[in-house]
């Protein structure tokens, strides 16, 4: 099924199918075309770095971006903009259509009992441009784990990624949180969304994992004895235009 039938415009393939993964630019609509199915991914946000010390706590994951389909009657040309992924995921752009990118991470610390780094949490409800499509949320990242309470409490290991959609609660991801050890915390995973799977979070002094596909959140970094691991890359946004 194509989204012709999906959404009751007449069955059928597209005349034309266009994929946009970087930059920005122009897309010429087809002459004979009269509908439109767009689809934009925001791009994800990276991973935060852990912190170091011999008491450290892990850094969270980058959220992933929102995912949008709509259904247009759009003629001439249409400027574009892909979201590249960067501390804040960036948004996603095709004529009056936006989809916004994921949510910053924040980074761990050290010290005794410091608080694992935030994961980026998505608060974007809402898109702007066309009222005919549906939109799904990309995933939180997870928090990173906090470092030991000396004499009381070893450290944590990070959270597991969020999933993509809307839903009420923690819903799990693919992406794993790092491992800890006694004293230093793991790394957030990254948030997953529709196109796109968040990067595992760091164990402890390594490196968050890069998103994978499109729009996913990076991992967390790990946090280490004498400085934390770096934070996994976010995925980039898609844009994907079927003419009809």
């Amino acid at each position: 099924m194509n989204w012709s039938e999906i959404y009751g415009g007449g069955a059928g393939k597209p005349l034309r199918t266009t994929t946009y993964l970087t930059g920005t630019g122009t897309h010429v609509i087809l002459p004979g075309s009269t509908s439109q199915i767009v689809t934009l991914v925001g791009a994800g946000a990276d991973g935060a770095g852990g912190g170091g010390g011999s008491l450290a706590s892990g850094a969270g994951g980058g959220g992933a971006g929102l995912t949008l389909t709509a259904r247009v009657a759009l003629s001439g040309s249409i400027a574009y903009q892909v979201g590249a992924a960067g501390s804040v995921g960036g948004t996603t752009v095709f004529g009056r259509v936006r989809a916004p990118g994921g949510a910053a991470a924040t980074p761990g610390g050290g010290g005794d009992n410091v608080s694992g780094g935030l994961g980026g949490l998505n608060t974007a409800k809402h898109v702007t441009g066309f009222a005919a499509g549906q939109a799904t949320a990309g995933g939180a990242g997870g928090n990173g784990g906090k470092a030991a309470r000396s004499g009381f409490e070893s450290a944590v290991p990070g959270s597991p990624g969020g999933a993509s959609g809307f839903h009420s609660g923690a819903l799990n991801g693919a992406a794993t949180g790092g491992t800890a050890n006694a004293n230093n915390g793991g790394g957030g995973g990254g948030g997953d969304s529709v196109y796109g799977t968040g990067g595992n979070g760091g164990g402890v002094g390594a490196a968050g994992a890069a998103a994978t596909g499109y729009g996913a959140g990076g991992g967390g970094g790990g946090a280490g004895t004498v400085t934390g691991g770096v934070g996994g890359a976010g995925g980039g946004g898609q844009i994907i235009v079927e003419e009809y």
